[in-house]
């Protein structure tokens, strides 16, 4: 569409016509600067893709796109239409008037005057809907429950009296409760919250799942006696358990607790852990010093076969491990001392003592192997080269001795071949001299 205008010019007594159109005809500021055609502001829109709305003074259409100062529901990457009205100067009008509208029908709109903004309010549209959205959950008049439908302020008027009416009727309640409560008097029937000589002479039973609880220092309400899973539960994880009783207690007929200060712990023995007490069926590990003062024996039954049961077993405590001797049942009816738990180094069995091996004493000056009750036997000495010998300890005399030192043997009397005496002395010999004899002397 062209806008067609005829514009007349006089000139002394002469008329002039002159013809021009929207498109011809240019929109001027105040300086005379132009900012556009009668078109684009009247028909077309004015087309700005780029800085603040607030940079819009002049009335108009516009057509705008990536303007910063529009609301956040007009999209920036498409264009919408954005009407100015504008009243005073034109170039710092006292008020303007601006609405947007997008593409998808929001209208928004905007009033400035001097320094001062409305804000963008709701307009088109988006202000339709929230409208409709309203009535839609006011719902109408009509339809209201009470008994005046005249307006909603009658309606709720009408609720506040009605509320005012419940709250007498309650405080009126209250009251007549409170003289209930200080004048009536319960009959035998009943038991009193605050009674103290209260008795209840029926069976009181709870329902499954129900508890019998008592309130804490604290404030909470732990269950004391309970049903659950087919068990009555007594005690809970907030409060200690303690069982008083005049006498013993006990549990289906067998005694449970027993006398004494340390009271009842099932994993202690006379207060000491059980776990340091000694099983029969189990491997124990013995730590402390064994005294055995009862005269009764200290039986090992073992088995009928060498090799068959070690029940001595010694292990080296500086490795915690391998095995250094055993005391074990030898053939026969006898015990045997062996590195291996099968040589029998040293054997005992019935009246003799037997060695497989070597015997040897050592540590110390002097060792003895002495028979009978102890009045003869041999002995070893150390010192020097060493010196063995046999002695009677009750004649307190030699027998005979060896020295390495020496290398020969001393014999402490004569000695007897074949029923005869050799002396070797100066004085003749006296006693036993059996025919046969020699003597020789110095």
């Amino acid at each position: 569409m062209t806008l067609i205008k005829r514009t007349r010019y006089r000139m002394g007594d002469d008329v002039f016509y002159f013809d021009n159109d929207a498109v011809t005809t240019k929109v001027l500021d105040s300086n005379k600067n132009e900012l556009g055609t009668l078109q684009e502001y009247l028909f077309e829109g004015k087309t700005i893709t780029g800085g603040s709305v607030d940079d819009i003074k002049h009335s108009g259409v516009y057509k705008v796109k990536g303007l910063s100062g529009l609301p956040s529901e007009i999209p920036s990457s498409q264009y919408s239409i954005l009407e100015v009205t504008a009243i005073g100067n034109q170039d710092n009008p006292d008020v303007i008037f601006y609405k947007v509208t997008s593409p998808s029908g929001v209208t928004k709109e905007m009033t400035v005057s001097g320094s001062n903004q409305s804000g963008w309010t709701l307009g088109g549209v988006q202000l339709q809907n929230t409208i409709n959205d309203l009535n839609s959950q006011v719902g109408e008049i009509r339809s209201l429950a009470t008994g005046n439908k005249s307006s909603l302020v009658s309606a709720v008027n009408e609720l506040k009296g009605r509320l005012d009416n419940a709250d007498k009727a309650n405080q009126d309640l209250n009251k007549d409760f409170s003289d209930f409560k200080i004048n009536h008097n319960h009959d035998d029937r009943y038991i009193r919250k605050t009674g103290t000589g209260d008795s209840f002479k029926g069976t009181l039973v709870f329902e499954n799942g129900a508890n019998l609880a008592f309130r804490s220092a604290t404030g909470t309400v732990p269950s004391v006696i309970r049903y659950s899973d087919n068990n009555l539960v007594f005690g809970n994880s907030e409060m200690g358990l303690n069982i008083q009783s005049k006498g013993d207690v006990y549990l289906n007929g067998q005694k449970v607790v027993t006398t004494g200060t340390n009271g009842l712990n099932a994993d202690k023995v006379g207060g000491v852990d059980a776990n340091k007490y000694a099983r029969k069926d189990a491997n124990n590990d013995w730590s402390g010093v064994q005294t055995f003062s009862n005269p009764q024996p200290l039986n090992f039954v073992v088995g009928n076969t060498r090799g068959s049961s070690f029940p001595i077993q010694f292990i080296s405590a500086k490795t915690n491990k391998g095995n250094v001797g055993y005391i074990a049942k030898s053939d026969g009816d006898g015990i045997a001392i062996s590195t291996d738990g099968v040589s029998e180094q040293i054997g005992m069995y019935r009246d003799r003592v037997y060695t497989t091996g070597n015997l040897e004493f050592s540590g110390g000056t002097e060792k003895d192997i002495r028979f009978g009750n102890g009045h003869m036997g041999f002995y070893f000495k150390e010192d020097a080269n060493g010196r063995l010998g046999a002695w009677d300890w009750y004649g307190n005399r030699l027998i005979w001795r060896y020295d390495g030192d020496t290398n020969y043997m001393e014999m402490g009397e004569a000695p007897k071949w074949q029923g005869r005496r050799m002396f070797l002395q100066d004085p003749q010999p006296q006693g036993d001299v059996p025919y046969g004899s020699i003597w020789i002397g110095f």
